[in-house]
């Protein structure tokens, strides 16, 4: 099942090289949005929402063929 990422947010740079702005994630049936993200290289506490079709979804979401996932990471700044 292929599912389409996409970050946002100034986090990035603390993910993998080869995950800080869009990717396609090839998982497997039975996967929730949580596997996504570690099986990705992605430190949990980086990701503060998970969005689909324009409304937060719990990261114990099971994967669909075709989803298209925006990842959230912490605001900050000063």
């Amino acid at each position: 099942m292929r599912v389409g990422v996409k970050v946002m947010g100034h986090a990035v740079e603390f993910f993998p090289e080869d995950k800080r702005s869009a990717w396609t994630y090839e998982g497997r049936q039975g996967e929730s949005v949580r596997d996504l993200i570690v099986n990705s290289g992605i430190k949990s506490e980086l990701v503060m929402n998970v969005a689909c079709k324009g409304r937060i979804i719990p990261k114990d979401t099971p994967l669909e063929d075709g989803m298209e996932l925006l990842l959230f990471t912490p605001v900050s700044g000063g």
